[in-house]
């Protein structure tokens, strides 16, 4: 039986076929038009329907990159089901190269929105509505905050099963039960019943490579699984380590921090992961490791203030 047309913001998109909407959302004070665009990848044969987002976050550009890449390995001809894919989500940010909107707000604080609400909260609001509605999973694409860089990993809630095991086919260096956070895109399309993976990986205003193809291969693994499409690129060598709590390592004084452990080293208990000096090097505090684990994110600045966080550790 033939499929029927996607419905999308009062378009139809036929199977077999892919097509670019925009919908409008606001204007900047010299009244050029702002929107947000969405691609949609209509299968000619049924199965899930998905959708990949990134740019929540303005300055977090190597989801975009992810993204439109996506776009060039997805054939709507072969595809089973239907892929959403929306490359930039905070289109004021990523103008400005900012992590939020004009009003100061963070997006990903915002949902589910509102119609009459904040900039950020009508955003959240139609995001939610046309996009994550109608799909069965979500792939939330981030990199770390200023100031910061994350190993690639993938966060989503252990006590769901099937989410593990779709993480587990992204094939991340690390899993991490990541408890949900008010506002938060991902908190709000669970709450809708969304299965949602959150990619976490490299640093804000960059693109890497090794960022940007772990990412695009674990989608295209993930779309495997789910039976959307025939091949995917190999599971990676290592196996993921699933870990079920992290914490932050923070500065214990200010001063020039000397880190010594790297993304992915395997800590021990009371090892030395930083040394901070003050600019005559006559000062020196060693910040140890509060437990084992697996160094999953660290800051990248030279100049720390008592309290700074500087390594995200991850247990098993």
């Amino acid at each position: 039986m033939r499929r029927s047309p996607f419905s999308f913001a009062d378009q139809y998109v036929l199977p077999g076929h892919s097509k670019r909407i925009e919908i409008p959302v606001a204007r900047d004070a010299l009244g050029a038009q702002f929107g947000l665009q969405v691609v949609v990848i209509h299968g000619r044969h049924p199965g899930p329907t998905m959708w990949v987002n990134a740019g929540l976050h303005g300055d977090e550009i190597a989801g975009i990159h992810i993204a439109g890449r996506l776009l060039t390995r997805v054939n709507p001809r072969t595809l089973r089901g239907t892929l959403l894919v929306v490359p930039v989500v905070n289109v004021f940010g990523v103008m400005n190269q900012t992590r939020y909107l004009p009003d100061r707000r963070d997006l990903n604080r915002s949902f589910p929105g509102s119609q009459r609400g904040s900039l950020a909260a009508r955003i959240a609001h139609l995001f939610l509505q046309l996009v994550v509605q109608p799909c069965d999973y979500g792939v939330d694409l981030h990199t770390a905050g200023s100031g910061r860089r994350n190993l690639p990993q993938v966060r989503v809630s252990f006590a769901r099963e099937e989410a593990v095991e779709i993480a587990r086919a992204f094939g991340p260096e690390v899993i991490l039960d990541s408890q949900m956070r008010d506002g938060s895109l991902r908190a709000a399309a669970t709450q809708m019943g969304k299965l949602v993976l959150v990619y976490e990986a490299g640093e804000t205003l960059r693109a890497e490579e090794e960022v940007v193809g772990r990412g695009l291969d674990g989608i295209r693994r993930v779309m495997h699984r789910l039976g959307m499409v025939d091949e995917a690129p190999p599971p990676p060598e290592k196996e993921a380590l699933l870990c079920r709590t992290s914490q932050w390592v923070r500065a214990g004084r200010s001063g020039l921090a000397n880190y010594m452990a790297e993304l992915g080293d395997t800590v021990e208990k009371g090892q030395v992961l930083a040394v901070i000096t003050d600019a005559f090097q006559t000062a020196r505090v060693r910040v140890r490791a509060p437990d084992d684990g697996v160094i999953i994110g660290r800051a990248t600045g030279g100049l720390v203030t008592r309290g700074d966080a500087l390594y995200h550790l991850a247990r098993p």
